[in-house]
C-alpha cells in the first residue's frame, strides 16, 4: 500500500517538474489532490479538515491567477489608452523639457509607436518621450493669449491686414 502511495506521488511529482520553470498551476494542484485521494489508505482516509484546507488553497490559487490575468489585461488597456491619448495631441503645441533640461515648445507632428511606450515627434524632427512633456496647449489658446510665436511676415501690412 505504501508503494502505491509513493508511486502516485512520484507520478504527480513527475508532472509537476514538467510545469513551467517550477511554477505550480491549478492543473498541477488538482492532479496532486486527485492522486492523493485516489491512493489514500482506506483505513486512514484524509481528514475532512485537511481536504477542506486543500480545497481552500486550490480556490485561493485560482483567484490569484485570475487576479494576475486581470492585472495584465489592465496594463494592456492602460497602454492602449496612453497610445490613443498620445495621438490626440497631434497638431497641438506642447511645452517640454529637452535632454539638456531647457524648456522648449513646438508642435506635435507625429507619434512613434516602435517602443513599448509611445514617443512624440515635435516639429517633424525631434523625438521626445512623453515624460518630457510639461504642458499641452491648444493652438487657438496660444494665439489668443499672445504666447504663440509669430512666424508670419507682416511687412507692408497695416493694422487692418491690408
Amino acid at each position: 500500500m505504501v508503494n502505491s502511495i509513493n508511486s502516485a506521488y512520484g507520478t504527480a511529482n513527475d508532472s509537476l517538474s514538467e510545469s513551467t520553470a517550477g511554477v505550480l498551476g491549478k492543473d498541477d494542484f488538482l492532479k496532486l489532490l486527485v492522486a492523493e485521494l485516489k491512493y489514500q489508505d482506506p483505513m486512514d482516509p484524509m481528514k475532512d479538515r485537511d481536504f477542506i484546507a486543500q480545497m481552500a488553497q486550490f480556490s485561493s490559487l485560482e483567484q490569484m491567477q485570475n487576479l494576475n490575468n486581470n492585472f495584465e489585461l489592465m496594463a494592456q488597456l492602460n497602454l492602449m489608452t496612453v497610445s490613443f491619448n498620445t495621438v490626440s495631441i497631434i497638431g497641438k503645441k506642447i511645452v517640454y523639457e529637452d535632454d539638456s533640461g531647457q524648456t522648449c515648445n513646438g508642435i506635435v507632428t507625429g507619434v512613434n509607436f516602435s517602443e513599448t511606450v509611445p514617443s512624440i515627434i515635435v516639429d517633424e524632427n525631434e523625438e521626445i518621450s512623453l515624460e518630457a512633456v510639461l504642458k499641452v496647449v491648444e493652438n487657438k489658446i496660444l494665439e489668443s493669449s499672445g504666447l504663440a510665436e509669430d512666424d508670419s511676415n507682416t511687412e507692408g501690412v497695416n493694422e487692418d491686414g491690408q
